[in-house]
């Protein structure tokens, strides 16, 4: 009787210690993927910090906007830093509103092409993105990627669908100084030379040759 209660009690012991070793290894588990969530998150954002201090902040409003612009009397959160930005108060200046989200690859492909002109219009146009249905730290973070500075507005509920009239992204509007959508380039720019023709063609801009 006493053997058998010796090994029962041994038993016992072996099935508690694979309990707790099961207990032990799912923690482990869990807390390793807890670390690797935090770590990426971490690098996330850290790198949006870093986009967000390369990124020029949206402009402040300038005079009250031109009459019969066929820019929205719409405001927008600054993806970046700066002040929230009304459309209205864009006209006056040629612009270049460039419509994307970073899980949009052709939005992703042509935004390089637009920061380079941007680089190089050095402010004869201005360059807005509208940054849609997005997530504002992977946003940043693509931008970042991408060598972006020209700023962007924060659209997470495509409110601009209806204002700007887009269906999808990406989608590039040419405005002149008197706030009218002059071209719309629907879909990805074919090239990188793409922006500063059509902004020769429908803004009468030509940027200085290399």
């Amino acid at each position: 009787m006493g053997e058998r209660k010796r090994r029962a009690q041994e038993r016992d012991a072996m099935r508690s210690r694979r309990r707790l070793n099961a207990i032990v290894g799912i923690v482990v588990v869990v807390l390793l993927v807890l670390g690797s969530v935090l770590a990426t998150r971490l690098t996330s954002s850290s790198a949006a910090a870093d986009a967000d201090s390369t990124v020029r902040p949206c402009p402040t409003a300038g005079t009250a906007p031109l009459q019969q612009t066929d820019l929205p009397d719409q405001t927008l959160e600054c993806l970046g830093s700066g002040p929230a930005l009304n459309f209205a108060s864009l006209a006056g200046k040629p612009t270049i509103i460039n419509v994307w989200a970073s899980w949009c690859p052709p939005c992703v492909a042509e935004l390089p092409w637009i920061a380079a002109f941007d680089d190089r219009a050095k402010g004869a146009v201005q360059v807005i993105g509208v940054d849609v249905s997005d997530d504002r730290i992977s946003a940043l973070s693509m931008l970042r990627s991408a060598g972006v500075h020209y700023p962007s507005v924060f659209d997470p509920q495509a409110a601009t669908r209806g204002t700007l009239q887009w269906s999808g992204t990406p989608i590039t509007l040419f405005i002149d100084a008197n706030g009218t959508v002059v071209h719309r380039e629907e879909g990805r720019m074919p090239d990188a030379t793409s922006v500063e023709l059509l902004a020769r063609q429908y803004l009468g801009v030509t940027l200085p040759a290399n």
